[in-house]
């Protein structure tokens, strides 16, 4: 469970970088006042979705998956 966790922070600092980043870009390069409004708005749902991730991440029953039983392979010879 803690490795999954740990993919899970991964993910979330690769998006919290690429989320950061578009909001910089956007930030400097845009020459409108809406710009503020929509860099806001993404930020907002940016918050909301990383949220919604852990929420349903950490509603995965992990010890029960370690019970699904695996597949053997088996050799037959002719």
């Amino acid at each position: 469970m803690t490795l999954a966790f740990a993919i899970l922070f991964l993910f979330l600092l690769g998006y919290a970088a690429v989320a950061c980043a578009a909001v910089w870009h956007l930030n400097t390069y845009s020459f409108t006042r809406s710009a503020k409004l929509v860099s806001g708005a993404f930020i907002i749902l940016s918050l909301i979705l990383g949220a919604l991730s852990v929420s349903f991440f950490s509603q995965i029953d992990w010890q029960e998956l370690n019970k699904i039983p695996k597949i053997q392979e088996t050799s037959y010879e002719i």
